[in-house]
């Protein structure tokens, strides 16, 4: 039998028969801090024909139009390569809301530069499917020869999480494809080859109540 409960005359919650659900009414307002919502994607490849490669040789610069008006992310004019690793489509519904983003990657070896480093960047679009990036460090592992060893070592596993607050107007309603990046970064000089090569990835994206 169908019903509905009710609290000052107020509708909070419908019963269904045919479904046997109980659906919430538009009325009924979650505390601060609640999830609204959980979206998460991975990448993982066995083969090194398969992994996500990112390669700097000599200063390049390959943004993808990367950008920051927070300043949370190293100034584009450095000589990093970016490559997209893994995405994650999230329909935000409502632009007071913040949003949490949790990411995660394991880095296989490669060459290591003397005047290289490398790591991971996120990017959260917002109006008009502008994106807000966020990375943790300016040159992470650099040198990287020094830190990581010759091409045979292996890099350790990077995790990261990014708060993005609705109330500076860095959230928008609406489809939006967050995603994660890895970078390789060389100085001009002298020339040398700095490679990132990931074969796996987690990135999670919660929406969370305001």
């Amino acid at each position: 039998m169908s019903g509905a409960i009710k609290v000052g005359g107020v509708e909070l919650a419908t019963h269904s028969s045919s479904t046997n659900n109980i659906t919430l009414d538009d009325n009924v307002v979650f505390p601060a801090g609640h999830v609204v919502q959980v979206k998460s994607n991975n990448f993982s490849s066995n083969s090194s024909s398969g992994w996500i490669v990112a390669t700097n040789t000599g200063g390049q610069t390959n943004n993808l139009g990367l950008s920051t008006i927070q300043n949370r992310l190293l100034p584009t004019s450095a000589n990093r390569v970016y490559v997209e690793v893994v995405s994650v489509n999230i329909n935000i519904s409502n632009a007071s809301n913040n949003i949490l983003v949790l990411a995660s990657a394991g880095v296989d070896s490669g060459t290591m530069s003397t005047k290289g480093s490398f790591g991971f960047a996120v990017n959260v679009p917002y109006s008009g499917n502008a994106g807000e990036a966020y990375d943790l460090s300016s040159f992470p592992w650099y040198q990287a020869s020094n830190t990581m060893g010759n091409s045979t070592s292996y890099p350790p596993d990077w995790s990261g999480h990014f708060t993005v607050n609705g109330s500076l107007g860095y959230v928008s309603v609406g489809s939006h494809n967050v995603k994660l990046f890895g970078y390789a970064y060389n100085e001009s000089s002298p020339s040398g080859t700095q490679t990132l090569r990931v074969k796996r990835a987690e990135l999670t994206v919660m929406e969370i109540q305001a």
